[in-house]
């Protein structure tokens, strides 16, 4: 979003009809983008989910159906979603959130693929119920909106957090930062926790201007602002993680288990006692991918 748009201005996109949204849940601020700037407010934006498990998409919006800012509308012809809390009870009001599933398997889904294991991953959870591991709102239309995976999302000092939502304004308030990801220092996701935030700086950045303590004091305002804007100081980091080259999971993403095992074991016992605002870590992963601990560290003042 916060790169320019010569992909879509260079060419004449007068023709384009119809633009189809899937694999990741998308904000309302980025769906408007989407419309907006690509779209030009002329193009039907259909945004469905689906999980390679299930054989396609379950959730989208319906020929004539009124289109909705990040919300996957309708379930699809043969496939019953319904909205449970963590004991699995189903709740069957409207206007609720809570941890999406399906009520009964449905023709697509790849049960034969891997077996016995099918079951297991994903009806074990909730017995009888196929458990996505995402959280959804289902509002007052009897529409779904995909919150996030059930790891996607934290509780900090009793407030729930929206990860991939903080993540996204990180990334998009700084021309420095390549990718951010936002960490939960807790193994008990209902438990009150700390967080920590790992950001990636750009490899475009001049090697001069990465030496500067200056320019890691801004990434910390920066990352503090973006933070405090979207989700309230309540959600501010324990500290901020910045590295130069990040560990990647084999699906692209920033991999968060490896950082909450260095923030957990190494980090956060350093600066328990130092004042959150004031810290920020530097982290250097430019002779190693995978370190037992960082190759280097330093507190800024």
């Amino acid at each position: 979003m916060k790169d320019n748009l010569n992909c879509v201005n260079d060419y004449n996109v007068s023709s384009l009809k119809t633009i189809a949204l899937g694999g990741e849940p998308i904000s309302t601020a980025t769906w408007m983008w989407y419309y907006t700037a690509v779209g030009r407010r002329n193009c039907l934006l259909i945004d469905t989910y689906g999980q390679t498990e299930l054989g396609g998409f379950a959730l989208s919006p319906w020929p004539g159906s009124k289109l909705k800012p990040g919300v996957c509308a309708k379930p699809f012809l043969g496939v019953e979603p319904i909205i449970v809390n963590e004991k699995g009870e189903i709740l069957q009001e409207s206007g609720v959130q809570g941890l999406l599933c399906f009520r009964h398997p449905f023709p697509a889904m790849g049960r034969e693929i891997i077996g016995g294991s099918f079951k297991n991953k994903y009806f074990s959870s909730f017995p009888g119920k196929y458990f996505t591991g995402d959280w959804a709102y289902r509002d007052m239309d009897g529409d779904y909106q995909i919150v996030g995976r059930k790891d996607d999302i934290v509780r900090i000092k009793g407030v729930w957090i929206q990860i991939p939502e903080i993540e996204s304004s990180i990334v998009g308030k700084s021309n420095n930062i390549e990718n951010a990801s936002y960490i939960g220092l807790s193994s008990e996701p209902s438990a009150t926790t700390d967080a920590c935030v790992v950001v990636e700086v750009r490899k475009s950045v001049p090697e001069s201007q990465q030496k500067s303590k200056k320019f890691y004091r801004d990434i910390l305002e920066s990352v503090k602002s973006s933070i405090i804007n979207n989700a309230g100081e309540h959600a501010l980091p324990r500290f901020v993680l910045v590295v130069r080259e990040s560990v990647y999971t084999w699906s692209n993403k920033m991999c968060r288990s490896i950082y909450r095992d260095m923030a957990e074991g190494f980090f956060k016992p350093l600066l328990k006692h130092v004042d959150p605002s004031e810290n920020i870590v530097l982290l250097d992963y430019t002779t190693s991918p995978l370190p037992p601990v960082a190759n280097k560290w330093e507190h800024l003042q």
